[in-house]
């Protein structure tokens, strides 16, 4: 310990001057040299080309296509499954439309299908399904903003004993 006493002892002002001076002086001449440095590679070229990377980034992968905002496709390759699915759909859809061709086909196809009472039959099975799951919904919804009320009322009652325990602490403490 005293071996680094004397040796902060024995630095003098002089020394930390010069040095502060130094450093400051580097520091000016870098910042405001007009040559930045810059990267040195080994070998000619740039790195660019030593790397062999394309500088163009659409033309060796996409052709342009016309017309539109934005000249380039916006896949890279065609996905021959999703357009035989499309393809198939929209035959599907061309072909259900060629089979009614105005209203009158409609309702005669609508009356050869089921009976009347089936229809209705069916659409009351679909309409009591539909109210039990409003209901059913209805009842989890209630049941879980219960649950919630419960919840935040407990943490109020909780935040109040809380309050009131400190501000008793406060006025002892003040006391």
């Amino acid at each position: 310990m005293k071996k680094l006493i004397q040796a902060l002892r024995s630095i003098s002002l002089k020394s930390i001057v010069g040095v502060f001076l130094a450093g400051s002086l580097l520091f000016i001449s870098t910042a405001c040299s007009s040559n930045p440095p810059t990267a040195r590679l080994s070998g000619e070229g740039s790195i660019n080309e030593t790397k062999g990377y394309k500088t163009e980034l659409y033309n060796p992968v996409q052709p342009e296509q016309k017309g539109g905002m934005y000249p380039y496709s916006d896949t890279d390759t065609p996905n021959r499954k999703a357009e035989a699915k499309g393809k198939a759909l929209v035959d599907n859809a061309k072909s259900n439309i060629s089979k009614v061709n105005n209203p009158k086909e409609f309702v005669e196809n609508y009356k050869n299908g089921k009976p009347f009472p089936e229809r209705v039959k069916d659409l009351s099975e679909s309409i009591g399904d539909s109210v039990s799951e409003v209901a059913d919904d209805w009842r989890g919804g209630t049941q879980r903003g219960l649950r919630n009320l419960k919840n935040n009322a407990k943490q109020g009652v909780d935040k109040a004993q809380d309050t009131a325990e400190d501000a008793g602490r406060a006025i002892e403490r003040s006391l």
